[in-house]
């Protein structure tokens, strides 16, 4: 219930999350399991009843491109699932 009242707001904390990454930051095993870890402590301030145990990304694709004098990233996620406690 409380995921469901509040999907707007995990929404956009997760896109304002993955817009500050660097391509260094996600490309590696770590830095998911990192990313994961913000995933969750930017989630479970939503939940009133339980907690997000894990996160799971079901795809993840890293695009990055040359604009100008530099680099940056897209990351695309249309599959985060996390399982509550």
């Amino acid at each position: 219930p409380d995921i469901k009242k509040n999907i707007q707001k995990i929404t956009d904390s997760i896109l304002l999350l993955l817009s500050t990454k660097l391509f260094e930051d996600v490309y590696s095993v770590q830095g998911k399991f990192t990313l994961k870890n913000e995933i969750t402590a930017r989630v479970n301030p939503f939940l009133v009843s339980g907690k997000v145990k894990e996160v799971y990304f079901t795809e993840f694709i890293i695009q990055w491109y040359y604009y100008g004098n530099s680099y940056f990233i897209s990351i695309k996620n249309k599959g985060i699932r996390w399982t509550l406690t």
